[in-house]
Formats: C-alpha cells, sequence, structure tokens
C-alpha cells in the first residue's frame, strides 16, 4: 500500500514537472493548484493535479508565448 503523503508529493513533483515542459510560470501553475485544490474539496472524486493541468493547458492554448 502506498503512502498518501508519498503520492501527494509525487503528484505535486510530477504536476511541476509537466508544467514546466509547457513554459508555464511557476506562480502561474501554483495559482491554479491552489484553485484545483479548493474545487477537488466540493468533488472528492476529482484529481486536483490532473484539473490544475487542463486548466493550464486551456490557459496556454489561449495566451501562447
Amino acid at each position: 500500500m502506498n503512502n498518501p503523503y508519498t503520492d501527494a508529493i509525487q503528484s505535486e513533483e510530477d504536476y511541476h514537472q509537466q508544467t514546466e515542459h509547457l513554459g508555464a510560470t511557476r506562480e502561474h501553475a501554483d495559482r491554479l493548484l491552489r484553485q484545483a485544490l479548493a474545487d477537488a474539496r466540493e468533488a472528492p472524486d476529482t484529481n486536483p493535479y490532473e484539473l490544475a493541468y487542463l486548466q493550464l493547458v486551456a490557459d496556454m492554448n489561449q495566451n501562447p508565448k
């Protein structure tokens, strides 16, 4: 069985690696992650890292560098 804290840390590290690959700033990625964590409290089956990543992809597509 996996440790939920270890899994959370790995998920966050994976999220930030993916966002860096997209060229997003750390601040933008962190802001979206905080919002996704808040949103996930209302929908417990929601993966906040996936939600934040999808929002970041949408943001990056709307405002390409």
